[in-house]
């Protein structure tokens, strides 16, 4: 094939898929594509197209069309009006890659805008879309890569241009103006929903959507399943003029500020565990001895002339006497320690002699410390 004319497809109204790639086509009538208004996806990539009419695919002439490859053909200029003009729809799967296009700054602030805005057809092949510099076919230059030496198309006209797009929260009323250069008088305004739906003046039968006279939609109660772009459409038939705007709006539900995680309320909290931890270990660890445990703690008497102390080391609980006294006393320890000194002159201490019989014996080995002279 070497052309596309207008005449292959009378007969194929419902047509939805054209896949016309690795040809001849050098030349594409303007009108070709006018009357399949349900096409959804045309091929035209690895022909010897230099020119396409981009105009004749303005004011939604085509709703379903959502691929156009026009990829490694012979474009050198594009005619970046008309291609902007385009629905936001066709812009993201608008492909125009490996094209011998001429550097310049309004070909880095075309690009540069829809990555901005995250259109498919650029962030898909963003390293294939290059340029010639000056025209030279050796000199090509990656339009989107960092010092590509456009970078100073970052002011005057490379400068780009902020996304319009409102914010709402869900249930809230939205006014989306339809900001066009036409007057209001005769103009006539029509809207296209995100589900592709066509809203006409006054609005839709259930009052969820309307079109006030001077072109503004007005969403009533705003749900997450309305956003998306909207596209105005203003006709003014006394001047034959048609405009048309995008807004891309977003529907969100409120978001709930969750306090950050406070460092320092983490850190007393961690502090005051502590403290009842070791409270813990301190008053609450089990006695293993009860009697020792619940019987407070005696003094020991001063000590005597002989200053010579003892010290009776209790093992077990005191058992009453009887006729076993003797035998339950057998097993328990003395302790004996040096006597102290009273003077210089003293040499020979008094020692402490346990007494065997069953009366010294029972008054010595006590449940509490006892100190003898």
């Amino acid at each position: 094939l070497q052309s596309i004319r207008a005449e292959h497809f009378h007969h194929l109204l419902s047509l939805e898929e054209l896949l016309l790639y690795s040809n001849h086509i050098s030349h594409v009538e303007e009108a070709a594509f006018s009357r399949l208004h349900n096409i959804r996806k045309i091929y035209l990539s690895w022909n010897n197209l230099s020119a396409f009419s981009f105009s004749s695919m303005h004011n939604l002439t085509h709703p379903n069309l959502r691929t156009l490859d026009l990829s490694s053909n012979k474009f050198m200029e594009l005619p970046v009006d008309e291609v902007s003009a385009l629905p936001a729809f066709i812009k993201n799967g608008l492909y125009l890659h490996h094209n011998p296009l001429t550097c310049s700054c309004t070909l880095y602030t075309f690009l540069s805008q829809w990555k901005q805005r995250g259109f498919s057809s650029v962030l898909d092949f963003w390293q294939e879309h290059t340029c010639l510099y000056m025209g030279k076919p050796r000199a090509v230059v990656r339009i989107l890569e960092s010092q590509n030496g456009l970078d100073n198309c970052s002011t005057g006209l490379g400068q780009e241009l902020a996304d319009t797009g409102l914010k709402v929260l869900v249930g809230r009323r939205l006014m989306v103006t339809c900001n066009t250069s036409l007057p209001q008088e005769n103009t006539t305004y029509l809207w296209i929903s995100p589900a592709y739906n066509f809203i006409f003046p006054p609005g839709t039968s259930n009052q969820s959507f309307r079109i006030h006279p001077n072109g503004s939609l007005e969403i009533h109660k705003a749900q997450p399943w309305n956003s998306g772009v909207y596209l105005c459409i203003a006709v003014n038939r006394r001047l034959s003029y048609n405009a048309t705007h995008e807004v891309n709006v977003t529907v969100h539900y409120p978001k709930h500020e969750v306090e950050s995680f406070n460092t320092g309320l983490t850190t007393l909290l961690g502090c005051v565990v502590s403290l009842v931890l070791v409270f813990i270990y301190l008053y609450m660890t089990p006695c293993r001895c009860f009697l020792c445990c619940s019987k407070p703690p005696q003094t020991p008497s001063p000590p005597q002339e002989s200053s010579a102390q003892s010290s009776i080391l209790c093992g077990t609980p005191p058992v009453s006497e009887g006729s076993n006294s003797r035998k339950v006393g057998s097993s328990r320890h003395v302790v004996f320690l040096e006597p102290i000194k009273e003077g210089r002159s003293e040499k020979n201490p008094k020692i402490l002699q346990l007494r065997s019989d069953s009366d010294s014996a029972s008054s010595v080995f006590s449940d509490c410390p006892i100190v003898q002279t």
